[in-house]
Order: structure tokens, then C-alpha cells, then sequence
């Protein structure tokens, strides 16, 4: 319950989920789980300056792993329902995307709700939220928290397949602004 996968991303999952990472702004991109940095590798890779990402992580030796394998990259330790205030202590106050590898389907409600409003929050009315799970279904109540969700990927290849999930704020997918 600790740690989300079984193994590592997949090279191919990992460059499945970079696709979607914006390479057009300069906003920082909030990693949620960066485990040993397979997504965050794949984010490089795709484009993304390591000075963008910042990857939250709550086991110490991932996050000694991760300061090693990607010294331009902030690491943050701790946990994900404290985000804007770990994130405020790096000036940040606003975000392009949030990927997350985390086993959030397995947290309580009240633990989802504040990841999900504090990344909203800080992404705005156009932010994107991408969720890795091995679920086939949604791993959030996304009409719970005001979001539209949709499958934009599964890797078969990846043990066990990664079903690749993109939410926005309900009103946004039909074209309306949200305040």
C-alpha cells in the first residue's frame, strides 16, 4: 500500500505517460510518486527541462535515488496531501500538468479530494491531471470532485498493463471556463 506498482514503469508506459507532458509553457510539472524516476526519466527524454519537474516522493530512499539519477530535478519528500504547502516553500505557485503514479484508488476519499483541489488549484482552469493505474475503471470519483475522466491510454506490454487516465475540471471539457 506504500508503494504503487510491483515494478518499476516500462520504458514504453513511461514514454506513453511523457506524451502528454506540455513542452510548450514554462510552468513546473508536479510529479506525484516518482518512485525510482522512470516517468521522470521519460519526461526528460520527451523534451522537458529538469529545472520544470518537480517529483514529490514519500519513501527516503527513492527520494535519494531520485536526487541522484536527476540533480536539475526538485525532489520533494513528504506527503501528497501537504502538495501547495511543500510546493509554496519553492515559490511555486502555479502548474502546468500533475502526473501521478501514486495508488491513489486506495486512499481514502478525504486524502483524494485534497490531492486533487490542491492540484486544481494550482493548475487552473486549463490543467490536466494524469493518473497511472492498473485498474481498468476510473481510479477516482471523478463526478465527486467536479471532473471529467477519460482512458487516454493503456500499455498491455507494461507488467501489470497501465491504464492511462486524464482529468480535467468538468466544465472545461465542455468548453467552459470554472473560477
Amino acid at each position: 500500500m506504500r508503494i504503487g506498482a510491483l515494478t518499476p514503469s516500462s520504458p514504453m508506459a513511461s514514454r506513453a505517460i511523457a506524451q502528454f507532458a506540455n513542452t510548450r509553457d514554462d510552468l513546473p510539472i508536479l510529479e506525484l510518486g516518482g518512485g525510482t524516476g522512470s516517468i521522470t526519466a521519460a519526461m526528460i527524454d520527451a523534451g522537458i527541462p529538469p529545472s520544470r519537474i518537480y517529483t514529490l516522493e514519500q519513501q527516503p530512499s527513492f527520494c535519494e535515488l531520485l536526487r541522484r539519477r536527476f540533480p536539475g530535478v526538485t525532489v520533494l519528500e513528504g506527503d501528497a496531501t501537504k502538495l501547495r504547502a511543500m510546493l509554496k516553500e519553492h515559490n511555486i505557485e502555479r502548474l502546468s500538468m500533475v502526473v501521478s503514479s501514486l495508488p491513489i484508488i486506495w486512499f481514502p476519499l478525504e486524502a483524494q479530494r485534497a490531492i486533487i483541489e490542491q492540484a486544481f488549484s494550482l493548475m487552473g482552469a486549463a490543467g490536466y491531471f494524469i493518473q497511472v493505474t492498473n485498474w481498468v475503471k476510473s481510479p477516482l470519483p471523478a463526478h465527486r470532485f467536479g471532473l471529467k475522466g477519460e482512458v487516454v491510454g493503456r500499455v498491455w506490454s507494461n507488467f501489470p498493463p497501465y491504464g492511462i487516465w486524464l482529468y480535467r475540471r468538468h466544465d472545461e471539457m465542455f468548453g467552459r471556463r470554472t473560477t
